[in-house]
């Protein structure tokens, strides 16, 4: 039936969000190995609800890696992005990307190696030193540029 009625009150309505929590999807498999110079991209996928936020750090380092004017992080609702450009060796290392929101965290890891020229090899000795030879020594050099120093090439000058 049609008509009027007294009002009613009714209760208040509460929504609840729904809460996920973060997931990371690095876009990495296994260790991102770059030479010196060239830019180190690394890729995340991320879900969660309320949207997470992100934070880049390097190895235990909790510094801020945005304050290098090579760093660029660029994050959206689906993904956060990682670019460092002009990559040194010193830029090698693990990197942790930790997405937090209210539901909880998740962190994931990419190790990145940076390959360069190795040092110079030290403490270098020439002894037994004859007409057509002589026993060259020396210590291997301590930064190795990134990888195993497989040989070493002596070149040999004539004195006139």
């Amino acid at each position: 039936e049609a008509g009027e009625s007294d009002w009613v009150r009714t209760a208040e309505v509460v929504v609840k969000e729904d809460l996920q929590k973060p997931v990371l999807d690095l876009k990495l498999s296994g260790v991102l190995t770059v030479k010196a110079g060239d830019t180190i991209r690394i890729e995340a996928g991320l879900r969660g609800k309320p949207q997470p936020e992100v934070v880049w750090t390097k190895d235990k380092d909790a510094t801020d890696l945005t304050r290098s004017p090579r760093v660029k992080i660029e994050t959206t609702s689906d993904a956060s992005k990682f670019i460092l450009t002009k990559s040194k060796r010193s830029d090698g290392g693990k990197y942790v990307i930790t997405a937090t929101n209210t539901a909880g965290s998740f962190v994931a890891y990419a190790t990145v190696i940076v390959l360069d020229k190795p040092g110079p090899v030290r403490n270098l000795k020439v002894t037994d030193i004859s007409s057509d030879r002589c026993t060259v020594t020396w210590d291997p050099p301590e930064d190795d540029g990134g990888c195993e120093i497989q040989n070493y090439i002596l070149e040999k000058c004539e004195s006139k």
